[in-house]
């Protein structure tokens, strides 16, 4: 059976409107998953280990940098711009000055979940 894999979302970003491109790369985030807020920070679980000695995957929390939101959101979407000078729309890597935005942004309106109190490690670091 083949599997059929959706199409990546296009986004077409802007030097002048930046607001749109910010709220359409947070909803990305919490589509993929695994991120979490504490704090006024944003983590991701990253394999730690790949097999541990009961036969079980460790994870731990990445704190995310500007960089890990850029290569994360190049990974979930197609990003482009208008070249003036070709006359035409180009892949980018997302602007890192949305990456900024999105880590910047008021963690009210974060819609990822909460890493409180150690209730994401009750397992042991297992999944």
């Amino acid at each position: 059976m083949i599997a059929i894999v959706p199409p990546r979302p296009l986004i077409r970003t802007n030097d002048i409107h930046r607001h749109p491109d910010v709220k359409m790369g947070i909803k990305l985030l919490a589509e993929r998953g695994e991120i979490y807020q504490h704090g006024r920070h944003l983590y991701d679980l990253v394999l730690h280990h790949e097999v541990d000695d009961h036969g079980g995957k460790r994870y731990r929390l990445r704190k995310l940098t500007t960089r890990n939101v850029q290569l994360i959101l190049e990974s979930l979407a197609t990003w482009q711009r208008y070249d003036g000078r070709r006359k035409r729309w180009v892949v980018i890597s997302p602007p890192l000055e949305i990456c900024r935005f999105i880590l910047c942004h008021g963690i009210a309106d974060w819609p990822f979940p909460h890493a409180e109190h150690g209730t994401l490690l009750l397992n042991g670091g297992r999944l």
